[in-house]
Formats: structure tokens, C-alpha cells, sequence
């Protein structure tokens, strides 16, 4: 894989509660695609996973779960209780909010998760690869123009 990214997960402009963490990962393809990844199946599930934006994802203060709505709009891009709740990034019941086992973890998986669906339905094959790099660039927050949605606010603290 040739790109290597990084996404932060939690409050990265330090505006809130100041706790954020970075993920990071390698992909095939570049931040221009991801971000048009995530974007389609943002779009395609009706937007606004457990946010009161409908570009953001978990990022209200407190947001460490998907609630069964969110779960809803997320099955229909291929993400079901079943599948998330395999990747042993949550848990929970069929038809009741799932819990983030992992917290910014979990975030990260559900943005990727996101992203190759998105790019699937694009024509255009996505892998990656969560690694523990410390110096990589970062897809989304910090005021950049194209792309500074939140993600997973509410997760940091509690999980």
C-alpha cells in the first residue's frame, strides 16, 4: 500500500473537552479518494451517524454508542449489527445501540469501513491497513478546507 494517513478521532481543534487521538493507517489510494469514499457512503446511508450534523459522525459530547437509527442507515451501505459486531470493534444486540469497544479505534474502523463501500460503489477497490506510525499526514479536522468534519467527540472519555 502506498499512502500512509492518519485520522483524528475526538476534539482536535482542543475547542471542548481537548482530548483527541490519531489513527493511523495505509491505503491504496490517495486523501482526495478517501474523502470522496467516505463521502458517497455517507450520502448513500442518509448521512448524520449518530450526530446532530449531517456530515459528522459521533460527534456530540458523549456519542460513544450507534444508536439503533444510525445502525439502520448504516446497514443499508453493508455495515449491519452482524458485521460491526464481528469485527470486534462493538457489541451489542440485533436492533438495540451497539457500545464502541474500542473507542477512537472503532471510530477509525467505521470511517475505513465507510470508505470502501463508498469507493466500491465508484468502481474502485479500497484497502488499508491500521498501523502505529506516528508521522503521517491527516485526512480530516484542524481547519482544512476541503475536509474538517468531526469524528467521535463524545468517544474520548467514554470507553
Amino acid at each position: 500500500m502506498q499512502h500512509s494517513w492518519r485520522i483524528v478521532v475526538g476534539d482536535w481543534s482542543r475547542d471542548g473537552h481537548n482530548e483527541s487521538e490519531f489513527i493511523r493507517f495505509k491505503s491504496t489510494h490517495d486523501r482526495k479518494d478517501i474523502i470522496k469514499g467516505y463521502k458517497k457512503a455517507h450520502s448513500d446511508a442518509d448521512g448524520g451517524i449518530c450526530s446532530d450534523s449531517p456530515d459528522d459522525m459521533l460527534s456530540s459530547y458523549g456519542d460513544s454508542t450507534l444508536s439503533s437509527e444510525s445502525l439502520e442507515k448504516l446497514a443499508k451501505i453493508g455495515l449491519t449489527t452482524e458485521v460491526l459486531v464481528e469485527s470486534g470493534n462493538f457489541e451489542g444486540d440485533e436492533g438495540d445501540a451497539l457500545y464502541l469497544c474500542e473507542g477512537p479505534q472503532s471510530v477509525a474502523y467505521l470511517f475505513l469501513e465507510m470508505t470502501r463501500y463508498g469507493l466500491a460503489k465508484l468502481g474502485e477497490e479500497f484497502e488499508y491497513e491500521i498501523i502505529d506510525d506516528k508521522i503521517i499526514d491527516c485526512i480530516n479536522g484542524f481547519w482544512q478546507s476541503d475536509f474538517n468534519h468531526g469524528m467521535g467527540y463524545g468517544v474520548l472519555g467514554n470507553y
